[in-house]
């Protein structure tokens, strides 16, 4: 009833309904604290042996739901398991979390491939640990981390939460005026960036010669300076720049850096 009740409510609201399978337990990290199906009490230090069988049955469940009940429902229950399972072929104590529950950063970055995938996105299926290296190394996402966590943080506090102690805030906006100028250095550097992908594409007389990978190596380097040079007109511009003007100003700071 709970999720016929959040579908209909989707749907007045003019949105879209996505769902997704849970995550699985993973017994292997906390298998020394594991409790039969008779114990008195579970909890997430001393969880049920087969509570994965739990998430697996709930999963099953939510890809039958009625056509309509969601745009799409992503089965991130089997896609983990599946990866899990191939891993523990070549290692077998691996695992994507150290409770057994939360995913690790390379387990969140197959849910999202996951959840792209099923959305019809196209992505990137190599190896996880140097997908993350090069997400780390990248001045990009280091802005859209700042941003999430800087937004994550605040609402927190404004829906109210206890995790030690309570957390308040009256209001959102102060949160969401201090993450827009962050929203509007990565719209830029995306649209720079993009800029750059296309003028570095490879011609035939360029793969050839190989011009075109020395081409792209040149865009790469040029960018890099110039969000850094960006980062710092922008931050001087946080201050005295009204929200709606930064977009104009930012061409203050657009090189010709490819």
């Amino acid at each position: 009833d709970g999720v016929k009740k959040l579908s209909a409510m989707t749907r007045a609201a003019g949105a879209e309904l996505i769902l997704h399978t849970p995550p699985p337990f993973d017994a292997l990290p906390v298998r020394n604290r594991l409790r039969k199906a008779d114990a008195a009490d579970f909890s997430d230090i001393a969880p049920f042996e087969d509570y994965d069988q739990v998430m697996a049955e709930y999963g099953r469940w939510e890809m039958t739901l009625p056509a309509g009940t969601a745009s799409v429902v992503v089965d991130l229950h089997s896609a983990m398991n599946d990866y899990l399972a191939q891993e523990r072929k070549r290692t077998p104590g691996f695992s994507f979390s150290g409770d057994g529950i939360h995913p690790s950063a390379a387990g969140h970055l197959l849910m999202a491939r996951t959840f792209f995938k099923a959305m019809g996105v196209r992505m990137e299926s190599g190896d996880l640990d140097r997908a993350l290296a090069a997400m780390d190394a990248d001045p990009m996402f280091r802005l859209i981390q700042q941003r999430r966590e800087l937004r994550s943080n605040g609402w927190l506090a404004y829906i109210g939460y206890t995790r030690d102690k309570a957390a308040s805030a009256d209001a959102i906006e102060p949160t969401e005026a201090r993450a827009a100028p962050l929203q509007a250095r990565l719209m830029y550097c995306g649209r720079s960036r993009r800029r750059c992908r296309r003028r570095s594409d490879k011609t035939p007389s360029d793969a050839a010669n190989g011009k075109g990978d020395a081409r792209h190596t040149r865009c790469l380097r040029r960018f890099a300076a110039a969000l850094v040079s960006c980062r710092w007109n922008l931050k001087l511009m946080e201050g005295i720049v009204p929200l709606r003007g930064i977009s104009g100003d930012m061409a203050n700071c657009r090189s010709r850096w490819c």
